[in-house]
């Protein structure tokens, strides 16, 4: 594979980084951003760099999760909330 592909989308501020071994996104939020209920269907890993995101599970289980905090998402209906953190 050739070098990365590098995509911006200016509507959901948020850079993807396409690479041989998967795909980095960086994901800029507003505050009071809700994302719908939806489900990834990949794993996917989540850092928390800034802010405070509140996720919730499809079961109504909810995390406030702080800089540094990783989540791994297996194939699960979630939803994130940006809060002003």
């Amino acid at each position: 594979m050739g070098p990365a592909n590098y995509v911006f989308h200016p509507s959901s501020l948020r850079c993807v980084l396409r690479t041989a071994v998967g795909i980095i996104r960086l994901i800029y939020s507003a505050p009071d951003v809700e994302t719908p209920l939806h489900q990834t269907i990949s794993v996917d890993y989540c850092t928390v760099i800034s802010g405070k995101p509140l996720v919730t599970l499809d079961s109504g289980e909810s995390r406030t999760n702080l800089p540094g905090d990783t989540l791994d998402y297996l194939s699960s209906f979630y939803l994130s909330h940006y809060g002003d953190g």
